[in-house]
């Protein structure tokens, strides 16, 4: 047994549960046997006992890669399959599982510890998002009903916190939603209130008097042709995307 085992052993021997002493028994072993030897080393090790520790420790190794992430959550399942009440497996599997869209999953692990999640903001975090992403806002409400009476004040000020933008998110939902109003009901509108007399009936009356023009400023009477018909044309000598500027003027 070399110097560093010495170490390791002694810190495990102190706490079976630190994750750290695991990572460095594997680095230390991996680094001098190789990989294959240095997982065997900690299965050897861990054989037995109801020890989260030593997969949470395995499963950082592999976790930031996409192409070992598939070996970090079976790492992470193997911790919590070890110790279900773990509450740093739960999150490094919740996590895991969210990285791969798996959420669904995250729902059905995490949702048989909502009591833990009272005192732990991560775990509240993980399986909120996973309920609110997969649209079970029921359980949204549920849950940040319970976590809102928390005495941890993280656990609270996030149950706060959350609650609002559930709720703004709510109200542009139901904005989106509502019906536009038809024509037909804008006509009725339209009709209801030029039946009735308003601050601007002497302005648009007014209007109304003033004799009309037509598009060259020319005066005309109500029995008076419009001069036209319309047409556009481009102006000379501008810059410009084709028919960006456009003007009407009236033919002679």
């Amino acid at each position: 047994m070399t110097a560093e085992d010495e170490h390791v052993e002694k810190a495990l021997g102190l706490d079976a549960g630190c994750v750290d002493a695991w990572a460095y028994m594997f680095q230390s072993r991996r680094d001098r046997d190789g990989e294959d030897k240095a997982i065997e080393a900690i299965e050897e090790r861990s054989k037995g006992q109801a020890n989260a520790a030593p997969w949470v420790a395995l499963q950082g190794f592999f976790a930031n890669k996409e192409e070992t992430r598939e070996r970090a959550i079976g790492y992470a399942e193997k911790a919590v399959a070890a110790n279900d009440a773990d509450p740093i497996a739960l999150l490094c599997l919740s996590a895991l599982y969210g990285q791969a869209g798996q959420l669904e999953k995250v729902v059905e692990i995490l949702g048989k510890h909502e009591p833990k999640m009272a005192n732990n903001v991560h775990l509240a975090n993980n399986y909120f998002e996973a309920l609110f992403q997969t649209g079970q806002l029921d359980k949204v409400t549920r849950l940040l009903n319970a976590l809102a009476g928390s005495n941890n004040k993280e656990v609270k000020q996030f149950a706060i916190q959350r609650s609002q933008l559930v709720a703004q998110f709510l109200q542009q939902q139901q904005q989106r939603l509502a019906p536009r109003p038809r024509r037909r009901d804008r006509g009725r509108a339209r009709a209801e209130l030029a039946g009735r007399r308003g601050p601007l009936d002497g302005a648009l009356a007014f209007v109304r008097s003033r004799p009309r023009r037509d598009a060259g400023g020319h005066r005309r009477g109500d029995g008076d042709r419009p001069r036209g018909p319309w047409r556009a044309r481009e102006p000379r000598g501008r810059g410009g995307l084709p028919g960006s500027n456009l003007v009407a003027r009236a033919r002679p």
